[in-house]
Order: C-alpha cells, then sequence, then structure tokens
C-alpha cells in the first residue's frame, strides 16, 4: 500500500474489490481481488489495474493468478499479481515509507504558495530544491519546526511534484521529475 500512496502515476486505490467466479483447473473458485487502482498513462489517460499480493505464486496459486488474469483480460481490464517478496525488493519502498512518514503533516499555505517559485528555478534534485527554498521562513513558526525536506515530502504527496523513488535511498541526490 506503500507504493500506491506515493506513485505519481496512481489517481486513486481501493481495497477489497467484488467477488469473481473463475474456472481453476475445471473447478469454479471465486476470488476477491485485493485493489481496484485507476492509474493515468503517460498521456494523462486513466487505466483501471486490479492488482493482488501472494505469498507465492506456486503450483494452485499461480493457476489461480492466471485465471483471474484471463477473466479481466476479456474486460479489456489489466491484472497484475505480484508476490510478497517483490514487494519487499521493491526500490520505491524504502523511500516511499520515508516519504509518507516525513510528508505526514500539513504543510503551510505560505510553503505552498512559495513553492511553484522555486521550482520554476528548474531545480534537478531535492538537494537543490531545499537550497532554492532555504530562503523560505513560515509566518507562523512552529515548535518544534517542521523540516523543509519533510514539507517538499508532504507537497510530492499532494501531487505538487514528483519525485524519483525508484532508487534508494532518498537523498539530496533524488531527482526531480518534471
Amino acid at each position: 500500500m506503500h507504493l500506491l500512496e506515493c506513485a505519481p502515476e496512481v489517481r486513486s486505490y481501493e481495497g477489497r474489490q467484488d467477488t469473481i467466479a473463475v474456472n481453476v483447473d475445471g473447478e469454479i473458485r471465486e476470488h476477491r481481488v485485493q485493489f481496484k487502482v485507476e492509474v493515468a498513462d503517460a498521456s494523462g489517460r486513466a487505466h483501471t489495474v486490479m492488482v493482488d499480493v501472494f505469498g507465492s505464486l506456486d503450483g494452485a496459486k499461480g493457476r489461480l493468478v492466471d485465471a483471474v488474469a484471463d477473466h479481466y483480460s476479456a474486460r479489456a481490464i489489466h491484472y497484475v499479481a505480484i508476490t510478497e517478496a517483490e514487494v519487499a525488493r521493491q526500490p520505491r519502498l524504502g523511500n516511499a515509507k520515508a516519504v509518507l512518514a516525513g510528508g505526514a503533516v500539513e504543510p503551510p499555505e505560505d510553503f505552498l504558495l512559495a513553492l511553484p517559485a522555486a521550482l520554476a528555478r528548474a531545480p534537478a534534485t531535492l538537494g537543490e530544491l531545499e537550497r532554492a527554498l532555504s530562503d523560505w521562513r513560515p509566518a507562523a513558526p512552529t515548535e518544534p519546526p517542521t523540516p523543509l525536506r519533510n514539507l517538499i515530502y508532504a507537497a510530492a504527496l499532494r501531487g505538487c511534484l514528483r519525485l524519483e523513488l525508484h532508487k534508494e535511498p532518498i537523498s539530496e541526490h533524488t531527482p526531480i521529475l518534471t
């Protein structure tokens, strides 16, 4: 779920969808997909992707996945099955957790107003953006003060900018995507 929260292409997601009936080895089985995800493609068009996460895809589970994929393919809906181990190996997972933990703050309005001017300077990395915002001071200081990076994470979670999360660890060298 951390990856869905931070993926810029994900417009929305919902857990536990309707139960479907699929034929697995001649037997009708019911299956409830874990996530329905709305994603935007490069042109901005929305597409639905159904997602399941399993402990493994061996044997009967693999045949169930094939049947579920066929069910959704016949309806022109993309289906993805991934193992927990594959999720854990995602380079973005650690970065997503860092962004979610740090970005759990509400950025002040004056920060959100200062951000576009800093982004207009075309910073290529998170560190360059932090330097572009180094003169910014909150109109209403908080105690303790919220770290600038956490405000940037919060802005990224709100779609104000996109960070490259595919390479760990997130750092001042992390690229800002346009």
